[in-house]
């Protein structure tokens, strides 16, 4: 093997190790609702799959970082944010 070959070898190998970490990068995504995280008067949350948890309805921690906008209908309740970021996310202009 020539020096030649061993350098399309290694430059093959690089594109290779690269598309792998680009495609890897590419399929991470924010998990999370999208739109806004309603708790409910009966203390439920909507979506189910928000980042946010009660045991007794009255207490609410965040699981995670929230970037929608949250709508309380419930009275007396706690919000625990446990230093997690909560940013909504600005509408996007026409």
């Amino acid at each position: 093997m020539d020096i030649s070959e061993a350098n399309h070898i290694c430059s093959l190998f690089l594109v290779l190790v690269l598309l792998e970490v680009f495609g890897v990068a590419i399929i991470v995504q924010r998990v999370g609702a999208s739109g806004s995280i309603h708790i409910r008067a009966d203390g439920s949350i909507e979506p189910p799959t928000a980042s946010i948890t009660s045991a007794d309805n009255v207490t609410f921690i965040f699981t995670g970082e929230i970037y929608e906008s949250i709508v309380i209908e419930r009275d007396n309740i706690v919000v625990d944010g446990q230093a997690m970021k909560f940013k909504e996310q600005e509408a996007e202009q026409e």
